[in-house]
């Protein structure tokens, strides 16, 4: 194949939010837990499905479907601070315990995430940064992951077949996008990153967890 950054297949796939299992269910804020069970239940269920048929496979050479039991190493700031919607009026309010960012989901569908400690490690680094750009007026940043070490990407690929990078954006009111890294770009780390990925792990799979377009020409072995 044309780009040297995969070893074996790579897989992209866009989704405005990832649904990997479970209800993520969007709601205005009731002071009685009980009033409104029946219709949240419904919305839960709708907002499920609306989240999954708006996913869209960019292409897929061979590296989809996952075994439903199979070990997984996740990878990109979109792990753990999933964009679930957008900025302003596009805010997405969801009550306690339904906040499933892309790690829980994965758990809960029975999947063995082999680099939890890693993500934590990467998480608490990304709040002493101050974190990814979001809530009510929040901006378009994500916070720009470091290199990661190759030796730490050897250990989870010798446990893992399949690496999956969330890669996330964030837009809205008050939060144009910009023609920049880290914004419509990637940034050198996050190639970097993705580079490293695709030589070491057989299947590589791209999530753009994103409400508006990423350029991916590093699909096609292509610089910024």
């Amino acid at each position: 194949m044309k780009n040297k950054m995969v070893r074996s297949a790579l897989s992209l796939t866009l989704a405005a939010s990832l649904v990997a299992t479970g209800t993520v269910p969007s709601m205005a804020a009731s002071s009685d837990p009980n009033s409104s069970a029946a219709r949240e239940a419904e919305n839960a269920r709708i907002s499920q499905r609306a989240a999954t048929e708006g996913m869209v496979l960019l292409d897929n050479r061979g590296a989809l479907p996952i075994s439903k039991t199979g070990r997984v190493a996740l990878y990109g700031t979109g792990v753990y601070a999933t964009v679930k919607g957008g900025t302003g009026s596009g805010d997405v309010y969801l009550k306690e315990g339904a906040n499933i960012d892309v790690q829980q989901g994965f758990e809960d569908a029975g999947y063995n995430v082999i680099n939890k400690a890693f993500l934590a490690e990467q998480e608490a680094k990304s709040k002493e940064s101050g974190g990814s750009g979001g809530g009510m007026f929040g901006g378009t940043s994500t916070y720009n992951e470091e290199v990661y070490d190759e030796a730490v990407i050897d250990e989870a690929a010798a446990e893992a077949q399949t690496a999956i990078y969330v890669l996330a954006r964030n837009s809205g009111e008050g939060a144009d996008r910009k023609a920049a890294k880290g914004d419509y770009y990637l940034t050198d780390n996050e190639a970097a990153n993705l580079a490293l990925l695709g030589q070491k792990f057989e299947d590589l799979i791209v999530v753009l967890n994103a409400g508006g377009i990423i350029d991916t020409n590093f699909y096609n072995g292509k610089g910024n």
